[in-house]
């Protein structure tokens, strides 16, 4: 079964993927959660990937298309991807890993947004 749930932390929202993350997954339902999150409340976006077992293309195209949404719309986007995992695996293999800011933990994902945060108000 797959599953999506959202929660506010910090400074950033944060999307749990759970199950597999394909066309008959859940990557339709993360494109339009993501894109709602984006057009209406906070611009950096987590996406957390870590208890996703599998992800196909319309997975990835579904992360890019976040990606980039929240690229044009001035705000930052992090994965949280499980070391030695599937999706670090595809990740790695489309050479998307440059494209995405990807951490082990939501902590370290927030940690970079603040220290990004300080440095532009430096």
């Amino acid at each position: 079964m797959t599953s999506i749930a959202v929660r506010e932390q910090g400074q950033a929202t944060v999307v749990m993927v759970h199950g597999d993350l394909t066309l008959s997954g859940s990557a339709q339902e993360l494109r339009k959660t993501a894109e709602e999150l984006l057009n209406t409340g906070p611009r950096n976006l987590i996406i957390d990937l870590s208890d996703v077992r599998f992800v196909d293309s319309a997975g990835v195209a579904n992360l890019t298309v976040a990606w980039d949404k929240a690229r044009k719309l001035g705000g930052r986007l992090a994965l949280i991807v499980a070391p030695s995992s599937k999706v670090e695996q595809v990740l790695s293999l489309t050479r998307l890993n440059a494209l995405f800011a990807t951490y082990s933990t939501v902590d370290a994902a927030l940690a970079a947004f603040s220290a990004t945060r300080e440095l532009r108000e430096m």
